[in-house]
């Protein structure tokens, strides 16, 4: 009796064996298969009997589901694939209920159904949700199923609306590059609500600004575009503070290289600042706490560099930057005392006019400390020594002149000063600094004649009245920069465009001097921006966000502010 018992088991288990090679066997057969319906086929072979396995039917799933493409033309053809593809979804899903991706292509398949009105299925967003639930870390099937609800963002209920967004959310925490344009762009077709899209954004200045930027490039309005620009900024802004306190932190344990690599990391996000936040009611950015932070970042990033034993060309970029964030007496001072002790420059003012580099380096550094009389007594020696200067070294030779005639300035030497100054604009007769001291001279000493010589060149030198820019076309994404020399004073700007789309009005941003001044949709073709100019070089930023459009003229005016004040 027991003999039979086992005889009778291992030949059905012999049976088994056979039967589940054979469905391997048709099922790898079929895999290999590019006919559609040779593949249903076999696989419909390989699902029969009992020792089928959820793998045959997913891909018999597949199977009926591309017979379906095939067949649309033929409603009632392409109706019965899909309903076959469905039911082949069903099974393999019966056997594997926790499979992401078969409930995401039996949702696929569901919702192909729901155009021809097949009813006897539940709906495909049931399916999609249970893909998108089980998907676990998977945010591609998360990234997919999202896809689908927002092109059909208006047929869902509220439920659904809030699972998209809650989802949404999560796949873009988890990694939104490659994703957020595919996102923004089925936003902008089928939701267009600010506030989903608020709500789904992570919190990061990168994201804000591509946001913004396609926000911009789609012309929708800009309230919403300057409120990620100001976030994005904010973000900016902290990350900077946290950079700057990690460096000094680092540079006080001596950790040099990576001191350095945090405060050029921070130097360059801080340029990215433009003050987006000058459109909103209150400053979200604390100027004087951004001007600090700045001038902290190039000092310990020049100290550093001096540690790594960089030379005065690496080093003196970040120190001028400094001096020109600062007027604090005590500060220059101790900064000085620190490059005297580390041997970066001479504990005297150096009469060896050989390294011009460093003697300039050097007499900057004591005119913002106010040491004019070292200064002048550099100037005493330097008028009775010969100084022959090669062409590459003009520049700098021109920045002592002109330094020194500044210096005897101070001291109420205008003769003296007059003689460096002039010696300075034979050098160089296009140095605005240094025509806008002499013609301080010429005044002082009332010599009119070279007072109006001098005047004709600050002329010629400054931004014309006006100028023209015929056909120079501003395409989308580019930014045309014109440099402009002032004395520095208050401006008006008229600037005129001409959009070559006449179907679509232009949105234009307009940066001063690092500045966002202005942004908004020209709807006549011309701004007029009252701004604040420095003494020497300005830059005016102008980009096209949306559309190509046409510079036609800027013209710059004086202020009714500075005539009345004259």
């Amino acid at each position: 009796m027991k003999k039979g018992i086992v005889f009778v088991l291992i030949f059905f288990a012999a049976v088994a064996d056979i039967c589940i090679y054979r469905n391997q066997w048709l099922y790898n057969r079929a895999k290999k298969m590019t006919n559609l319906a040779d593949k249903a086929r076999i696989l419909e072979k390989a699902s029969g009997g009992i020792f089928s396995n959820e793998s045959v039917y997913f891909e018999l799933g597949n199977a009926y589901f591309d017979l379906g493409m095939l067949n649309l033309e033929d409603r009632n053809r392409s109706l019965s694939f899909f309903q076959k593809s469905a039911e082949s979804y069903n099974r393999s899903i019966a056997m594997n209920p926790a499979s992401p991706f078969v409930h995401f292509l039996f949702a696929r398949t569901l919702a192909h159904m729901e155009y021809f009105k097949e009813s006897r299925w539940p709906r495909s967003f049931t399916e999609y949700k249970k893909a998108a639930r089980l998907t676990g870390h998977h945010s591609q099937i998360h990234y997919d199923v999202i896809q689908v609800f927002l092109y059909r963002w208006k047929s869902l209920d509220d439920n659904e609306k809030r699972f998209a967004v809650n989802t949404l959310r999560d796949v873009l925490k988890e990694g939104w590059r490659g994703k957020l344009n595919t996102v923004l762009q089925i936003w902008d077709l089928t939701v267009r609500d600010e506030e989903i899209l608020r709500s789904v954004l992570p919190v990061n200045a990168n994201v804000y600004r591509e946001a913004a930027r396609f926000l911009g490039e789609r012309s929708h309005p800009v309230p919403f575009r300057h409120e990620l620009l100001v976030g994005a900024e904010n973000l900016d802004f902290d990350e900077v503070q946290s950079l700057h306190d990690m460096g000094v932190r680092e540079y006080q344990y001596y950790q040099i290289d990576e001191a350095v690599a945090h405060f050029l990391s921070a130097l360059n996000i801080i340029k990215r600042i433009r003050f987006y936040d000058i459109f909103q009611d209150e400053e979200v950015i604390d100027r004087i706490k951004y001007k600090n932070l700045k001038r902290s970042l190039h000092l310990n990033l020049a100290k550093c560099l001096i540690e790594q034993g960089k030379g005065l060309e690496s080093v003196s970029p970040h120190v001028m930057s400094y001096l020109d964030l600062t007027n604090q007496q005590h500060e220059i001072s101790e900064l000085i005392s620190y490059l005297e002790s580390r041997r970066f420059i001479p504990e005297k003012l150096d009469p060896d006019f050989k390294d011009l580099d460093r003697l300039a380096f050097q007499i900057h550094l004591y005119f913002k400390n106010n040491r004019y009389r070292d200064i002048v007594s550099l100037g005493n020696l330097m008028g009775k020594s010969l100084v022959v200067v090669s062409d590459q070294k003009k520049e700098e030779y021109v920045e002592i002149l002109l330094l020194l005639g500044e210096s005897y300035q101070k001291v109420d030497y205008i003769f003296e000063a007059a003689r460096f100054l002039e010696v300075a604009f034979e050098a160089d007769k296009n140095n605005l600094k240094t025509l806008l001291n002499l013609r301080d001279n010429y005044k002082f000493l009332n010599m009119s004649d070279k007072l109006q010589e001098v005047n004709a060149q600050i002329e010629k030198l400054v931004f014309p009245g006006e100028m023209d820019y015929k056909k120079r076309i501003i395409k989308k994404r580019r930014n045309f920069v014109q440099k402009m020399l002032f004395e520095g004073e208050k401006k008006v700007f008229h600037i005129e465009f001409k959009s070559e789309d006449l179907n679509e009005t232009p949105l234009v941003s307009i940066c001063f001097n690092g500045m966002v001044a202005w942004e908004d949709y020209i709807e006549d073709g011309k701004v007029t921006l009252v701004l604040d100019t420095i003494q020497g070089e300005n830059i005016l930023e102008i980009n096209s966000v949306n559309i190509p459009v046409e510079l036609e003229k800027i013209s710059v005016y004086q202020s009714a502010e500075n005539v009345s004040s004259n």
